[in-house]
């Protein structure tokens, strides 16, 4: 380019540009700035002056400036690849996505080799949401130049969006095998290994990250993660704290360390976590979230309630939210909100199996049969799903005849669950049907004395050919069931005449009344915390002239030496091998107590008489409110008055053993 100036010789003009590209090229950006716009003075139309000024104005972030002056440059020259380039990445960073996208469009067809170009097209084509096409360009620009670190690297990035994190983890060790500052690499090799399930290779990748660089918050957040996986969670507090000593104010790390905290039962550290979550961030529907639901698991129904009201006004469409508030009303017994909450979660979400079964309970429990034990059969798209068994045969629900047909009945759920409705195999025989009965092990013997000839299988026992079969639980509903046409003809299970014998031998002569106890359940039933009672609360129980009989076969380590102390209590564990030898020995009882477990069916079905001790909400299959039930005549029910209150309940109870013994 020829420039003439009647200030400069050509020796000095040429020696004032120079100085002013040599400047530039050193990095010293004010001082080329300053001899730029110097030779601008003179030369307010040259291309290379307003480029190169253009472009320490993009170096310096002085974008708008940058626009500017690469537009003019290019008013005069627009063929000029590298200034469309760089004015693609000043609209960039102006957040003008799609004319950034036009500039390096014309970069590349100026000069179709400019792999630079190549990848900043990527770069806003990713920005415009348009990923296929960036992993296009960046492929281009790896074509040309095949050592791109930052390509590799930006093109896993966008594979890791698409969930391809097998090839993003390609790209991934390509770009650490040319990249000198690796950390942010390993940071994305783990991400991506998480993806993957391989979270032992994760957890080194982020190591490794942090020994390059220990100031990466990023890194430690996405470790504490991997952490949780592998359900170390002490170390995955650990990692979210480091995260935070760096970036206090990241709320969403809260949330996360909250949560690994609550998988540790640390539940005030949880919501001091979560609380400041909120504080961050109040506008966070998930920070609400969790926190309400804490609440809701430590019994504070009122006040989750309250905070999922927050969560919901953030987010109204978001239907695991109703469907949990639904939750809290129901453990508040405020059925029609609960109610209307389940509903409004299923028309938000129309397969959202766990609140069918919510609703499904919720019908149960107020009496409402029809609908509740239709819906019930959601239980095999949520909490049974894994266990569905499939026959060819077809299932029967009901509404066909099945005389002359063989009709298999095959077991779900508790052992309680299987003695309530094995009562309807009989029936089922009286239909016309053959019923091939499969039972759980403990049950074999027990089952063998239903009446009417069945077929009953041991687990395992090769299945008879059967035309038809129904899950257990599915009977109810099979037989139209409603509240007047309960089954409830007892008793339909027996004790063994030769077990009764051998455990009224063992008991000896009978002095005083005897009383069957279950005072406590399974510890591993996910609602043995509201169901089972401490055996201290029962001392009013021991004071009276009543010789007590544990009926059950696990005993709390804790209370050992409390059982020790307690005279008028015996156990029989070891010689419960099975619910025929707990019949028989329920059989020898004048009374049985039990809370809410298989004894307490046993005994219902057996027609003993047994008072049954509830939860202030009971399991759905007692009803509300009543001291009866429907299914078992000889029962009669001692509800909590309020939630947690086993005192009163025990009283109630020792209070009308006293009305007994009196009676005589």
């Amino acid at each position: 380019m020829v420039r003439l100036s009647q200030k400069y010789t050509p020796a000095e003009l040429e020696t004032l540009f120079e100085q002013a590209f040599a400047w530039h090229e050193s990095g010293h950006l004010p001082e080329a700035a300053e001899r730029y716009q110097k030779l601008l003075q003179d030369f307010p139309e040259d291309c290379e002056l307003l480029a190169g000024l253009g472009t320490v104005d993009l170096q310096l972030g002085n974008f708008a400036a940058a626009v500017s002056r690469l537009e003019a440059s290019l008013a005069v020259d627009p063929e000029q690849a590298c200034v469309l380039n760089n004015l693609g990445l000043a609209l960039a960073h102006l957040d003008r996505p799609a004319e950034a996208l036009a500039a390096f469009e014309q970069a590349i067809a100026v000069y179709p080799d400019y792999a630079e170009a190549f990848f900043n097209r990527g770069n806003v084509l990713k920005t415009l949401q348009r990923p296929e096409a960036a992993l296009a360009s960046y492929a281009g620009a790896l074509a040309l130049n095949p050592n791109f670190a930052a390509c590799y690297l930006n093109r896993g990035s966008v594979r890791q969006e698409l969930q391809q994190h097998a090839e993003a983890l390609t790209d991934f060790r390509q770009a650490l095998t040319l990249a000198a500052d690796a950390a942010l690499i390993y940071n994305n090799c783990g991400i991506s290994l998480h993806a993957l399930q391989r979270l032992e290779e994760a957890l080194l990748n982020y190591d490794k990250a942090l020994a390059l660089n220990p100031r990466l918050a990023e890194v430690y957040v996405n470790r504490g993660k991997t952490l949780e996986g592998l359900q170390r969670y002490a170390e995955a507090v650990a990692s979210y704290t480091g995260a935070l000593e760096l970036k206090p104010e990241l709320a969403a790390v809260y949330l996360y360390r909250g949560k690994a905290w609550l998988a540790l039962q640390r539940l005030d550290d949880a919501l001091r976590d979560f609380e400041q979550a909120i504080a961050l961030q109040p506008d966070d529907t998930a920070a609400h979230w969790a926190k309400a639901a804490l609440q809701a698991q430590t019994g504070e129904y009122a006040a989750a309630i309250a905070g999922f009201d927050k969560a919901l006004a953030l987010n109204p469409a978001a239907a695991e939210i109703v469907m949990q508030r639904g939750n809290a009303f129901y453990q508040l017994k405020q059925f029609a909100a609960a109610e209307r909450d389940f509903v409004a979660a299923i028309a938000l979400k129309p397969d959202y199996s766990e609140a069918y079964m919510r609703l499904a309970v919720l019908k149960i429990v107020c009496g409402d049969y029809a609908d509740g034990w239709r819906l019930y059969e959601w239980r095999w798209q949520d909490q049974q799903k894994h266990l569905l068994r499939r026959f060819a045969q077809a299932a029967w629900l009901g509404g066909q005849s099945v005389a002359g047909k063989t009709v298999l009945i095959h077991p779900e759920q508790g052992f309680g669950d299987f003695m309530q409705f094995c009562r309807y195999a009989p029936l089922l025989q009286a239909l016309g049907a053959q019923v091939a009965l499969e039972t759980l092990a403990p049950l074999f013997s027990l089952m063998t004395t239903l009446k009417g000839g069945l077929t009953v299988l041991k687990p395992g026992e090769a299945l008879p050919a059967f035309d038809l079969h129904c899950p257990i639980m599915s009977l109810p509903l099979a037989f139209n069931t409603r509240l007047d046409s309960i089954p409830n003809a007892v008793p339909y299970l027996f004790a063994d005449a030769a077990k009764t014998r051998l455990w009224q031998t063992r008991l000896g002569e009978k002095s005083r009344l005897r009383v069957g106890l279950v005072w406590s359940g399974s510890s591993v039933h996910q609602n043995d915390h509201n169901r089972s009672i401490p055996l201290a609360l029962l001392e009013p129980l021991w004071r009276l002239p009543i010789d007590f009989h544990a009926l059950q076969i696990e005993f709390r380590p804790a209370e050992a030496e409390l059982l020790r102390q307690i005279q008028p209590l015996r156990r029989h564990a070891e010689q419960l091998r099975d619910f025929a030898d707990t019949a028989a020995l329920l059989d020898a009882m004048d009374l049985v107590i039990c809370v809410d477990t298989s004894v307490a069916h046993l005994a219902g079905a057996m027609a003993k008489p047994v008072w049954i001790l509830l939860p202030y909400l009971p399991d759905y299959r007692w009803l509300l409110e009543r001291s009866d039930s429907p299914w078992y005549p000889s029962a009669t029910l001692f509800r909590q008055p309020v939630a947690g209150d086993w005192s009163g309940v025990i009283a109630a109870v020792a209070e009308d053993l006293q009305k007994l013994l009196v009676e005589g």
